[in-house]
């Protein structure tokens, strides 16, 4: 079978070989790559963006560059490059990872103008046009107008940002209703791409996560006692302000108590380093600050899979606060690894984790429950093990990367033969 796939960057393996900038590949992608790779009835043609012509052949995959556009529009010169793809190589499936940029209604449409769109099927990642209704994660309506030099030169305060994300929706709503199939793996996506487009067939695909997180066990007499750790906090949907939050009210009862997340901090920063800050990160250092949190959050920077890894296991819990998500990537790593995980009910998550069996679930907006939670796993050693041994056992199933990959060749053999 002859399959496209089209995404929105390129294995980083084959990066080195090609002479491009490493850039970080989706883990699904990446997971699914190492899958197909040397099998002899697949064939692929990886198709991703980048400003020169590439071309590179390895075992059964071609590797191939498409013109880079905007993201937020639709150009002829990109429909038209794509149906000269569809019309040479013909292939089988055309497997589109993604719909949050316009690639991905460009390759619908060229499919649409060839009549092919039976072999189109969208795999959901986010879905931009839901996630610009939560993109403030209930943050006050004044910090979302406010700027820093930064976002003024950009023009792009958290106001602007939420409207490119919705500009964004309208392209991949547009995507939805031009493809034949979509695969999914939440209830959240399977009733957002049916209220978009109901002839479309559903298909379920687990994710298959980073092989790091395979391996190793969280063991709570080696893990630093009192610690949380959340993995993300550039965006206002990630949640951290209200996390700040529930940590403030933690604190008062663990002094000891520390928040680790990645990226840098907003405090001592260099006259180069104020002149590009967000003015979200602006607003997490005045939340800091007024809470009296200086000497007991930690930012990490980026982390590698293995640095993640290293510090979801020192974590005494983790921490998903997100304004949305279909199912997140950070649980269920943390899962697979049994580390005490508390998530906001958002999205997907539900299909992830169970409340009280596998980990704590609580309203998004109501950070006194975050507080509730997490001083209860501080406290509750016992029933906690129990927690995260079926967190474990969960997500060994839901994550399971031969299960998961003979679900998508089952998914393809389906398209091919009309199904």
């Amino acid at each position: 079978m002859k399959i496209i796939w089209l995404c929105n960057t390129l294995i980083e393996e084959v990066c080195e070989k090609v002479n491009i900038k490493r850039n970080k590949p989706e883990s699904w992608i990446s997971a699914t790559y190492e899958f197909v790779k040397g099998l002899d009835d697949i064939e692929v043609m990886y198709l991703f963006p980048h400003a020169k012509h590439v071309e590179y052949l390895e075992d059964n995959f071609i590797f191939k560059s498409y013109p880079q556009t905007k993201i937020d529009k639709i150009e002829s010169n990109q429909v038209e490059y794509f149906k000269e793809i569809l019309k040479n190589y013909n292939p089988d499936v055309i497997h589109v990872f993604g719909t949050e940029y316009s690639h991905s209604l460009a390759m619908t449409i060229a499919a649409k103008e060839l009549k092919i769109s039976d072999r189109v099927v969208i795999n959901i990642q986010g879905m931009v046009s839901i996630i610009s209704k939560h993109y403030f994660g209930f943050l006050p309506e004044k910090e979302t107008r406010k700027y820093t030099f930064r976002d003024f030169i950009k023009r792009e305060n958290l106001k602007n940002q939420q409207k490119k994300f919705a500009k964004r929706g309208k392209l991949e709503i547009e995507a939805i209703k031009n493809a034949s199939h979509v695969i999914g793996r939440t209830d959240w996506d399977k009733a957002c791409t049916s209220r978009i487009n109901k002839d479309a067939k559903y298909h379920y695909l687990s994710e298959t996560l980073r092989n790091a997180f395979y391996e190793d066990k969280w063991d709570y007499d080696k893990c630093e006692k009192h610690s949380i750790f959340a993995s993300q906090c550039q965006y206002p949907l990630k949640g951290f302000h209200l996390l700040l939050e529930a940590f403030k009210e933690v604190c008062e009862s663990y002094p000891d108590a520390k928040l680790y997340t990645t990226g840098t901090s907003p405090f001592n920063l260099s006259l180069k380093q104020k002149l590009r800050q967000t003015y979200y990160k602006k607003y997490l250092g005045k939340l800091i600050t007024k809470y009296n949190l200086k000497d007991k959050v930690v930012f990490l920077g980026q982390l590698s899979e293995s640095e993640m890894k290293e510090r979801l296991i020192k974590s005494n819990v983790f921490v998903c606060p997100s304004s949305i998500e279909n199912s997140s990537n950070s649980l269920g790593e943390a899962m697979l690894l049994g580390v005490p995980s508390i998530s906001s009910d958002v999205g997907g998550i539900k299909n992830i984790c169970t409340h009280i069996k596998e980990g704590y679930i609580y309203p998004a907006d109501a950070t006194y429950m975050l507080a509730y939670y997490i001083k209860k796993i501080f406290e509750d050693k016992n029933n906690v093990q129990s927690m995260c041994n079926n967190a474990m056992q969960k997500a060994r199933k839901l994550y399971d990367k031969d299960n998961n990959f003979n679900t998508l060749r089952g998914i393809y053999v389906d398209i091919i033969n009309g199904n």
